[in-house]
């Protein structure tokens, strides 16, 4: 065996071989989406155009939106990516095929990196393949259709580095796991659950708190990882950052070169025998179990959070009325059986044994105590936030936030909000405006926690315009220099 060598071009072609047939008929899906989408586009732009041309001259072109004209593109990593690296690696589920892959003349190194660079391989030939075919027949429709095409550009390669991710996290899952289910179950974790609760705590904390904005630390924003900006684009509320290189572009590809490493070093200590288990460790089905359930639990846990932090919310109010809250006190009972009943489901799924799926439920404490954790972590942050009344001196700027509570991320944003959200505001008096109006609105909003009536402000509007700003947009073609305004509100006095 030859220890210094890491990569094998035998077992690469063998690779490919074995995914040939599944790579062939997604390839042919691929390119037959590719060519039937820019002909629907343009037999609707030229019936849009030659209906309104009988009525207004000169009509332009009709804007094809990359996001939307290539959403086909998320099945690559969503679906495509995980399926072939599951197929792959599925000698790891059989114990038989799993010792004679583990005896073979090679390193566990090179059998991991020639595997990988024929899944990277067959992915970027799909993408690339779908980049021309598409931008080929743009360019043959451009008649009547306007299409971006480093936009296109662009969207592929952050498509093909989100696909690296998954690959990244799917290998990893496989080496860490010994059974079909426990593949999908590990990369459903590892890729989704860690961000997720990242946006449970800043959704609880602030929808608790009127004032703040939803954003997090910026290592920490759900949108630098390209995955959750794939799945915006099926929530149609994309923020655009697909169509660009940017940071989300590097941390994206950062993070998959750190899954990338794990399951290489997991993949070359991973021992036979773990082929059809569960998991090469106790710990590990543990931990997915209580992953489980605690992801159900967040839906209680911000139940519970709102219950307390408005238990005194306007009681002296003139109209305040009280209910039981038995309802509430129902719903809480049920999601939390609920979250159990899935503990106890997916062990028995996973160990196949009655008796095993019973012995699980002694880690319902542990899930409570969790719970108790996250709840006191977010309470702390509310705390923090709620009594934060900066001076002028510790703002450098001021941004006008487009997002609400019910709107995460900047959806459906026009072109002139796209550009307002972006613009510094550092003028002095409008800072001060800001702070003082924080400041009463902390006083305020803590009385009324404690009992007190919610004192509504009266407010006056005055307009603003703007000039000699860089319009060049994605989504607008609206000349340079050009001049628009907007109205800011501001509180009387």
């Amino acid at each position: 065996m030859n220890n210094k060598k890491i990569f094998s071009l035998k077992l690469y072609k063998d690779a490919l071989k074995q995914l040939r047939l599944f790579s062939l008929i997604t390839l042919a899906f691929l390119t037959i989406i590719s060519i039937m989408i820019p002909i629907a586009h343009y037999i609707s732009a030229k019936d849009t155009l030659e209906q309104n041309s009988k009525v207004v001259e000169n009509i332009a072109k009709t804007a094809v939106n990359v996001l939307e004209s290539n959403i086909f593109y998320i099945l690559l990593p969503l679906v495509i990516a995980p399926i072939l690296t599951i197929m792959l690696f599925k000698f790891l589920t059989n114990r038989n095929s799993s010792d004679i892959y583990h005896s073979i003349p090679h390193t566990r190194l090179c059998i991991i990196v020639s595997y990988i660079a024929s899944l990277i391989t067959i992915v970027f030939l799909m993408i690339t393949t779908s980049t021309i075919i598409t931008a080929i027949s743009y360019s043959l429709l451009s008649k009547y259709v306007l299409f971006s095409f480093s936009h296109l550009i662009a969207f592929s390669i952050n498509i093909f580095i989100t696909c690296f991710l998954v690959i990244s996290v799917t290998a990893l899952a496989c080496s860490i796991t010994g059974t079909l289910f426990a593949n999908v179950s590990f990369t459903a974790i590892l890729l989704f659950l860690p961000r997720f609760f990242i946006f449970a705590f800043v959704e609880i904390t602030t929808a608790a708190l009127p004032n703040a904005a939803d954003t997090t630390l910026p290592l920490l924003d759900q949108r630098f990882n390209h995955i959750f900006n794939i799945i915006d684009i099926v929530n149609e509320s994309s923020n655009g950052l697909l169509l660009k290189m940017s940071f989300s572009t590097i941390y994206t590809t950062i993070i998959g070169i750190i899954f990338m490493v794990l399951a290489t070093i997991c993949f070359k200590k991973r021992k036979s025998e773990t082929a059809g288990n569960f998991t090469n460790s106790k710990r590990l089905q543990i931990f997915s179990t209580l992953s489980l359930g605690m992801a159900i639990s967040i839906f209680p846990l911000a139940m519970i959070f709102d219950s307390w932090v408005t238990r005194n919310a306007g009681t002296n109010d003139y109209y305040y009325y009280s209910s039981s809250g038995a309802s509430d006190i129902f719903s809480i009972i049920t999601l939390y059986l609920f979250a159990i009943i899935a503990m106890f489901v997916y062990e028995l799924i996973s160990s196949k044994k009655i008796m095993q799926a019973i012995k699980s439920l002694i880690y319902v404490p542990v899930l409570f105590v969790l719970n108790v954790i996250f709840i006191i972590l977010i309470s702390f942050s509310f705390n923090n936030m709620l009594n934060y009344t900066p001076e002028v001196s510790d703002l450098d700027y001021a941004r006008v936030s487009i997002c609400t509570p019910t709107n995460y991320y900047y959806s459906e944003l026009d072109y002139f909000e796209s550009k307002v959200s972006n613009i510094e505001i550092k003028d002095s008096r409008i800072l001060e405006l800001l702070c003082e109006s924080n400041k009463e609105f902390v006083t305020s909003y803590t009385d009324y926690l404690n009992g007190g009536d919610l004192k509504y402000n009266i407010y006056s509007t005055y307009d603003v315009f703007l000039s000699d700003i860089d319009w060049e947009d994605e989504y607008s073609l609206i000349p340079e220099g050009a001049k628009t305004s907007f109205t800011v509100t501001f509180k009387d006095g």
